[in-house]
């Protein structure tokens, strides 16, 4: 009886240890071949706007003061970036304005002591 529980806990140890090894061999090319963080474009610049108590990133396209302002804000995982091939195609008629929401990009995080009145105040995002 111990020789069997012995070898279906051996068997059990070693296909744990198996899929360890190949989720190991499976995420390295992930991690070493993944694309680098976009940079910021020629002629665009980055800033802070603080609000409310919490630090705002966003990026600004050329600047176009002449011209009417958008502000471009992300969906959920992404950052004001994301809108960077839009931007390119708009920028000669619009200032334009991308921002990082909150808890997103290089814009403060979310705190334990956050409730719904202050994400409302905070812009939600």
């Amino acid at each position: 009886m111990e020789i069997k529980q012995t070898t279906k806990m051996l068997k059990k140890g070693i296909t744990q240890l198996f899929l360890k090894v190949m989720a190991f061999f499976i995420l390295i090319p992930v991690i070493t071949f993944a694309a680098d963080p976009p940079g910021i474009p020629d002629g665009w610049s980055d800033a802070y706007v603080y609000a409310n108590g919490i630090r705002i990133h966003y990026y600004h396209a050329v600047p176009a003061p002449e011209k009417p302002v958008i502000v471009m804000v992300h969906g959920v995982t992404d950052i004001g970036l994301s809108w960077t091939t839009l931007t390119w195609k708009l920028q000669d008629s619009y200032d334009i304005y991308m921002l990082d929401a909150r808890g997103h990009g290089l814009s403060d995080p979310y705190t334990c002591s956050d409730d719904g009145e202050t994400l409302i105040e905070g812009g939600g995002g």
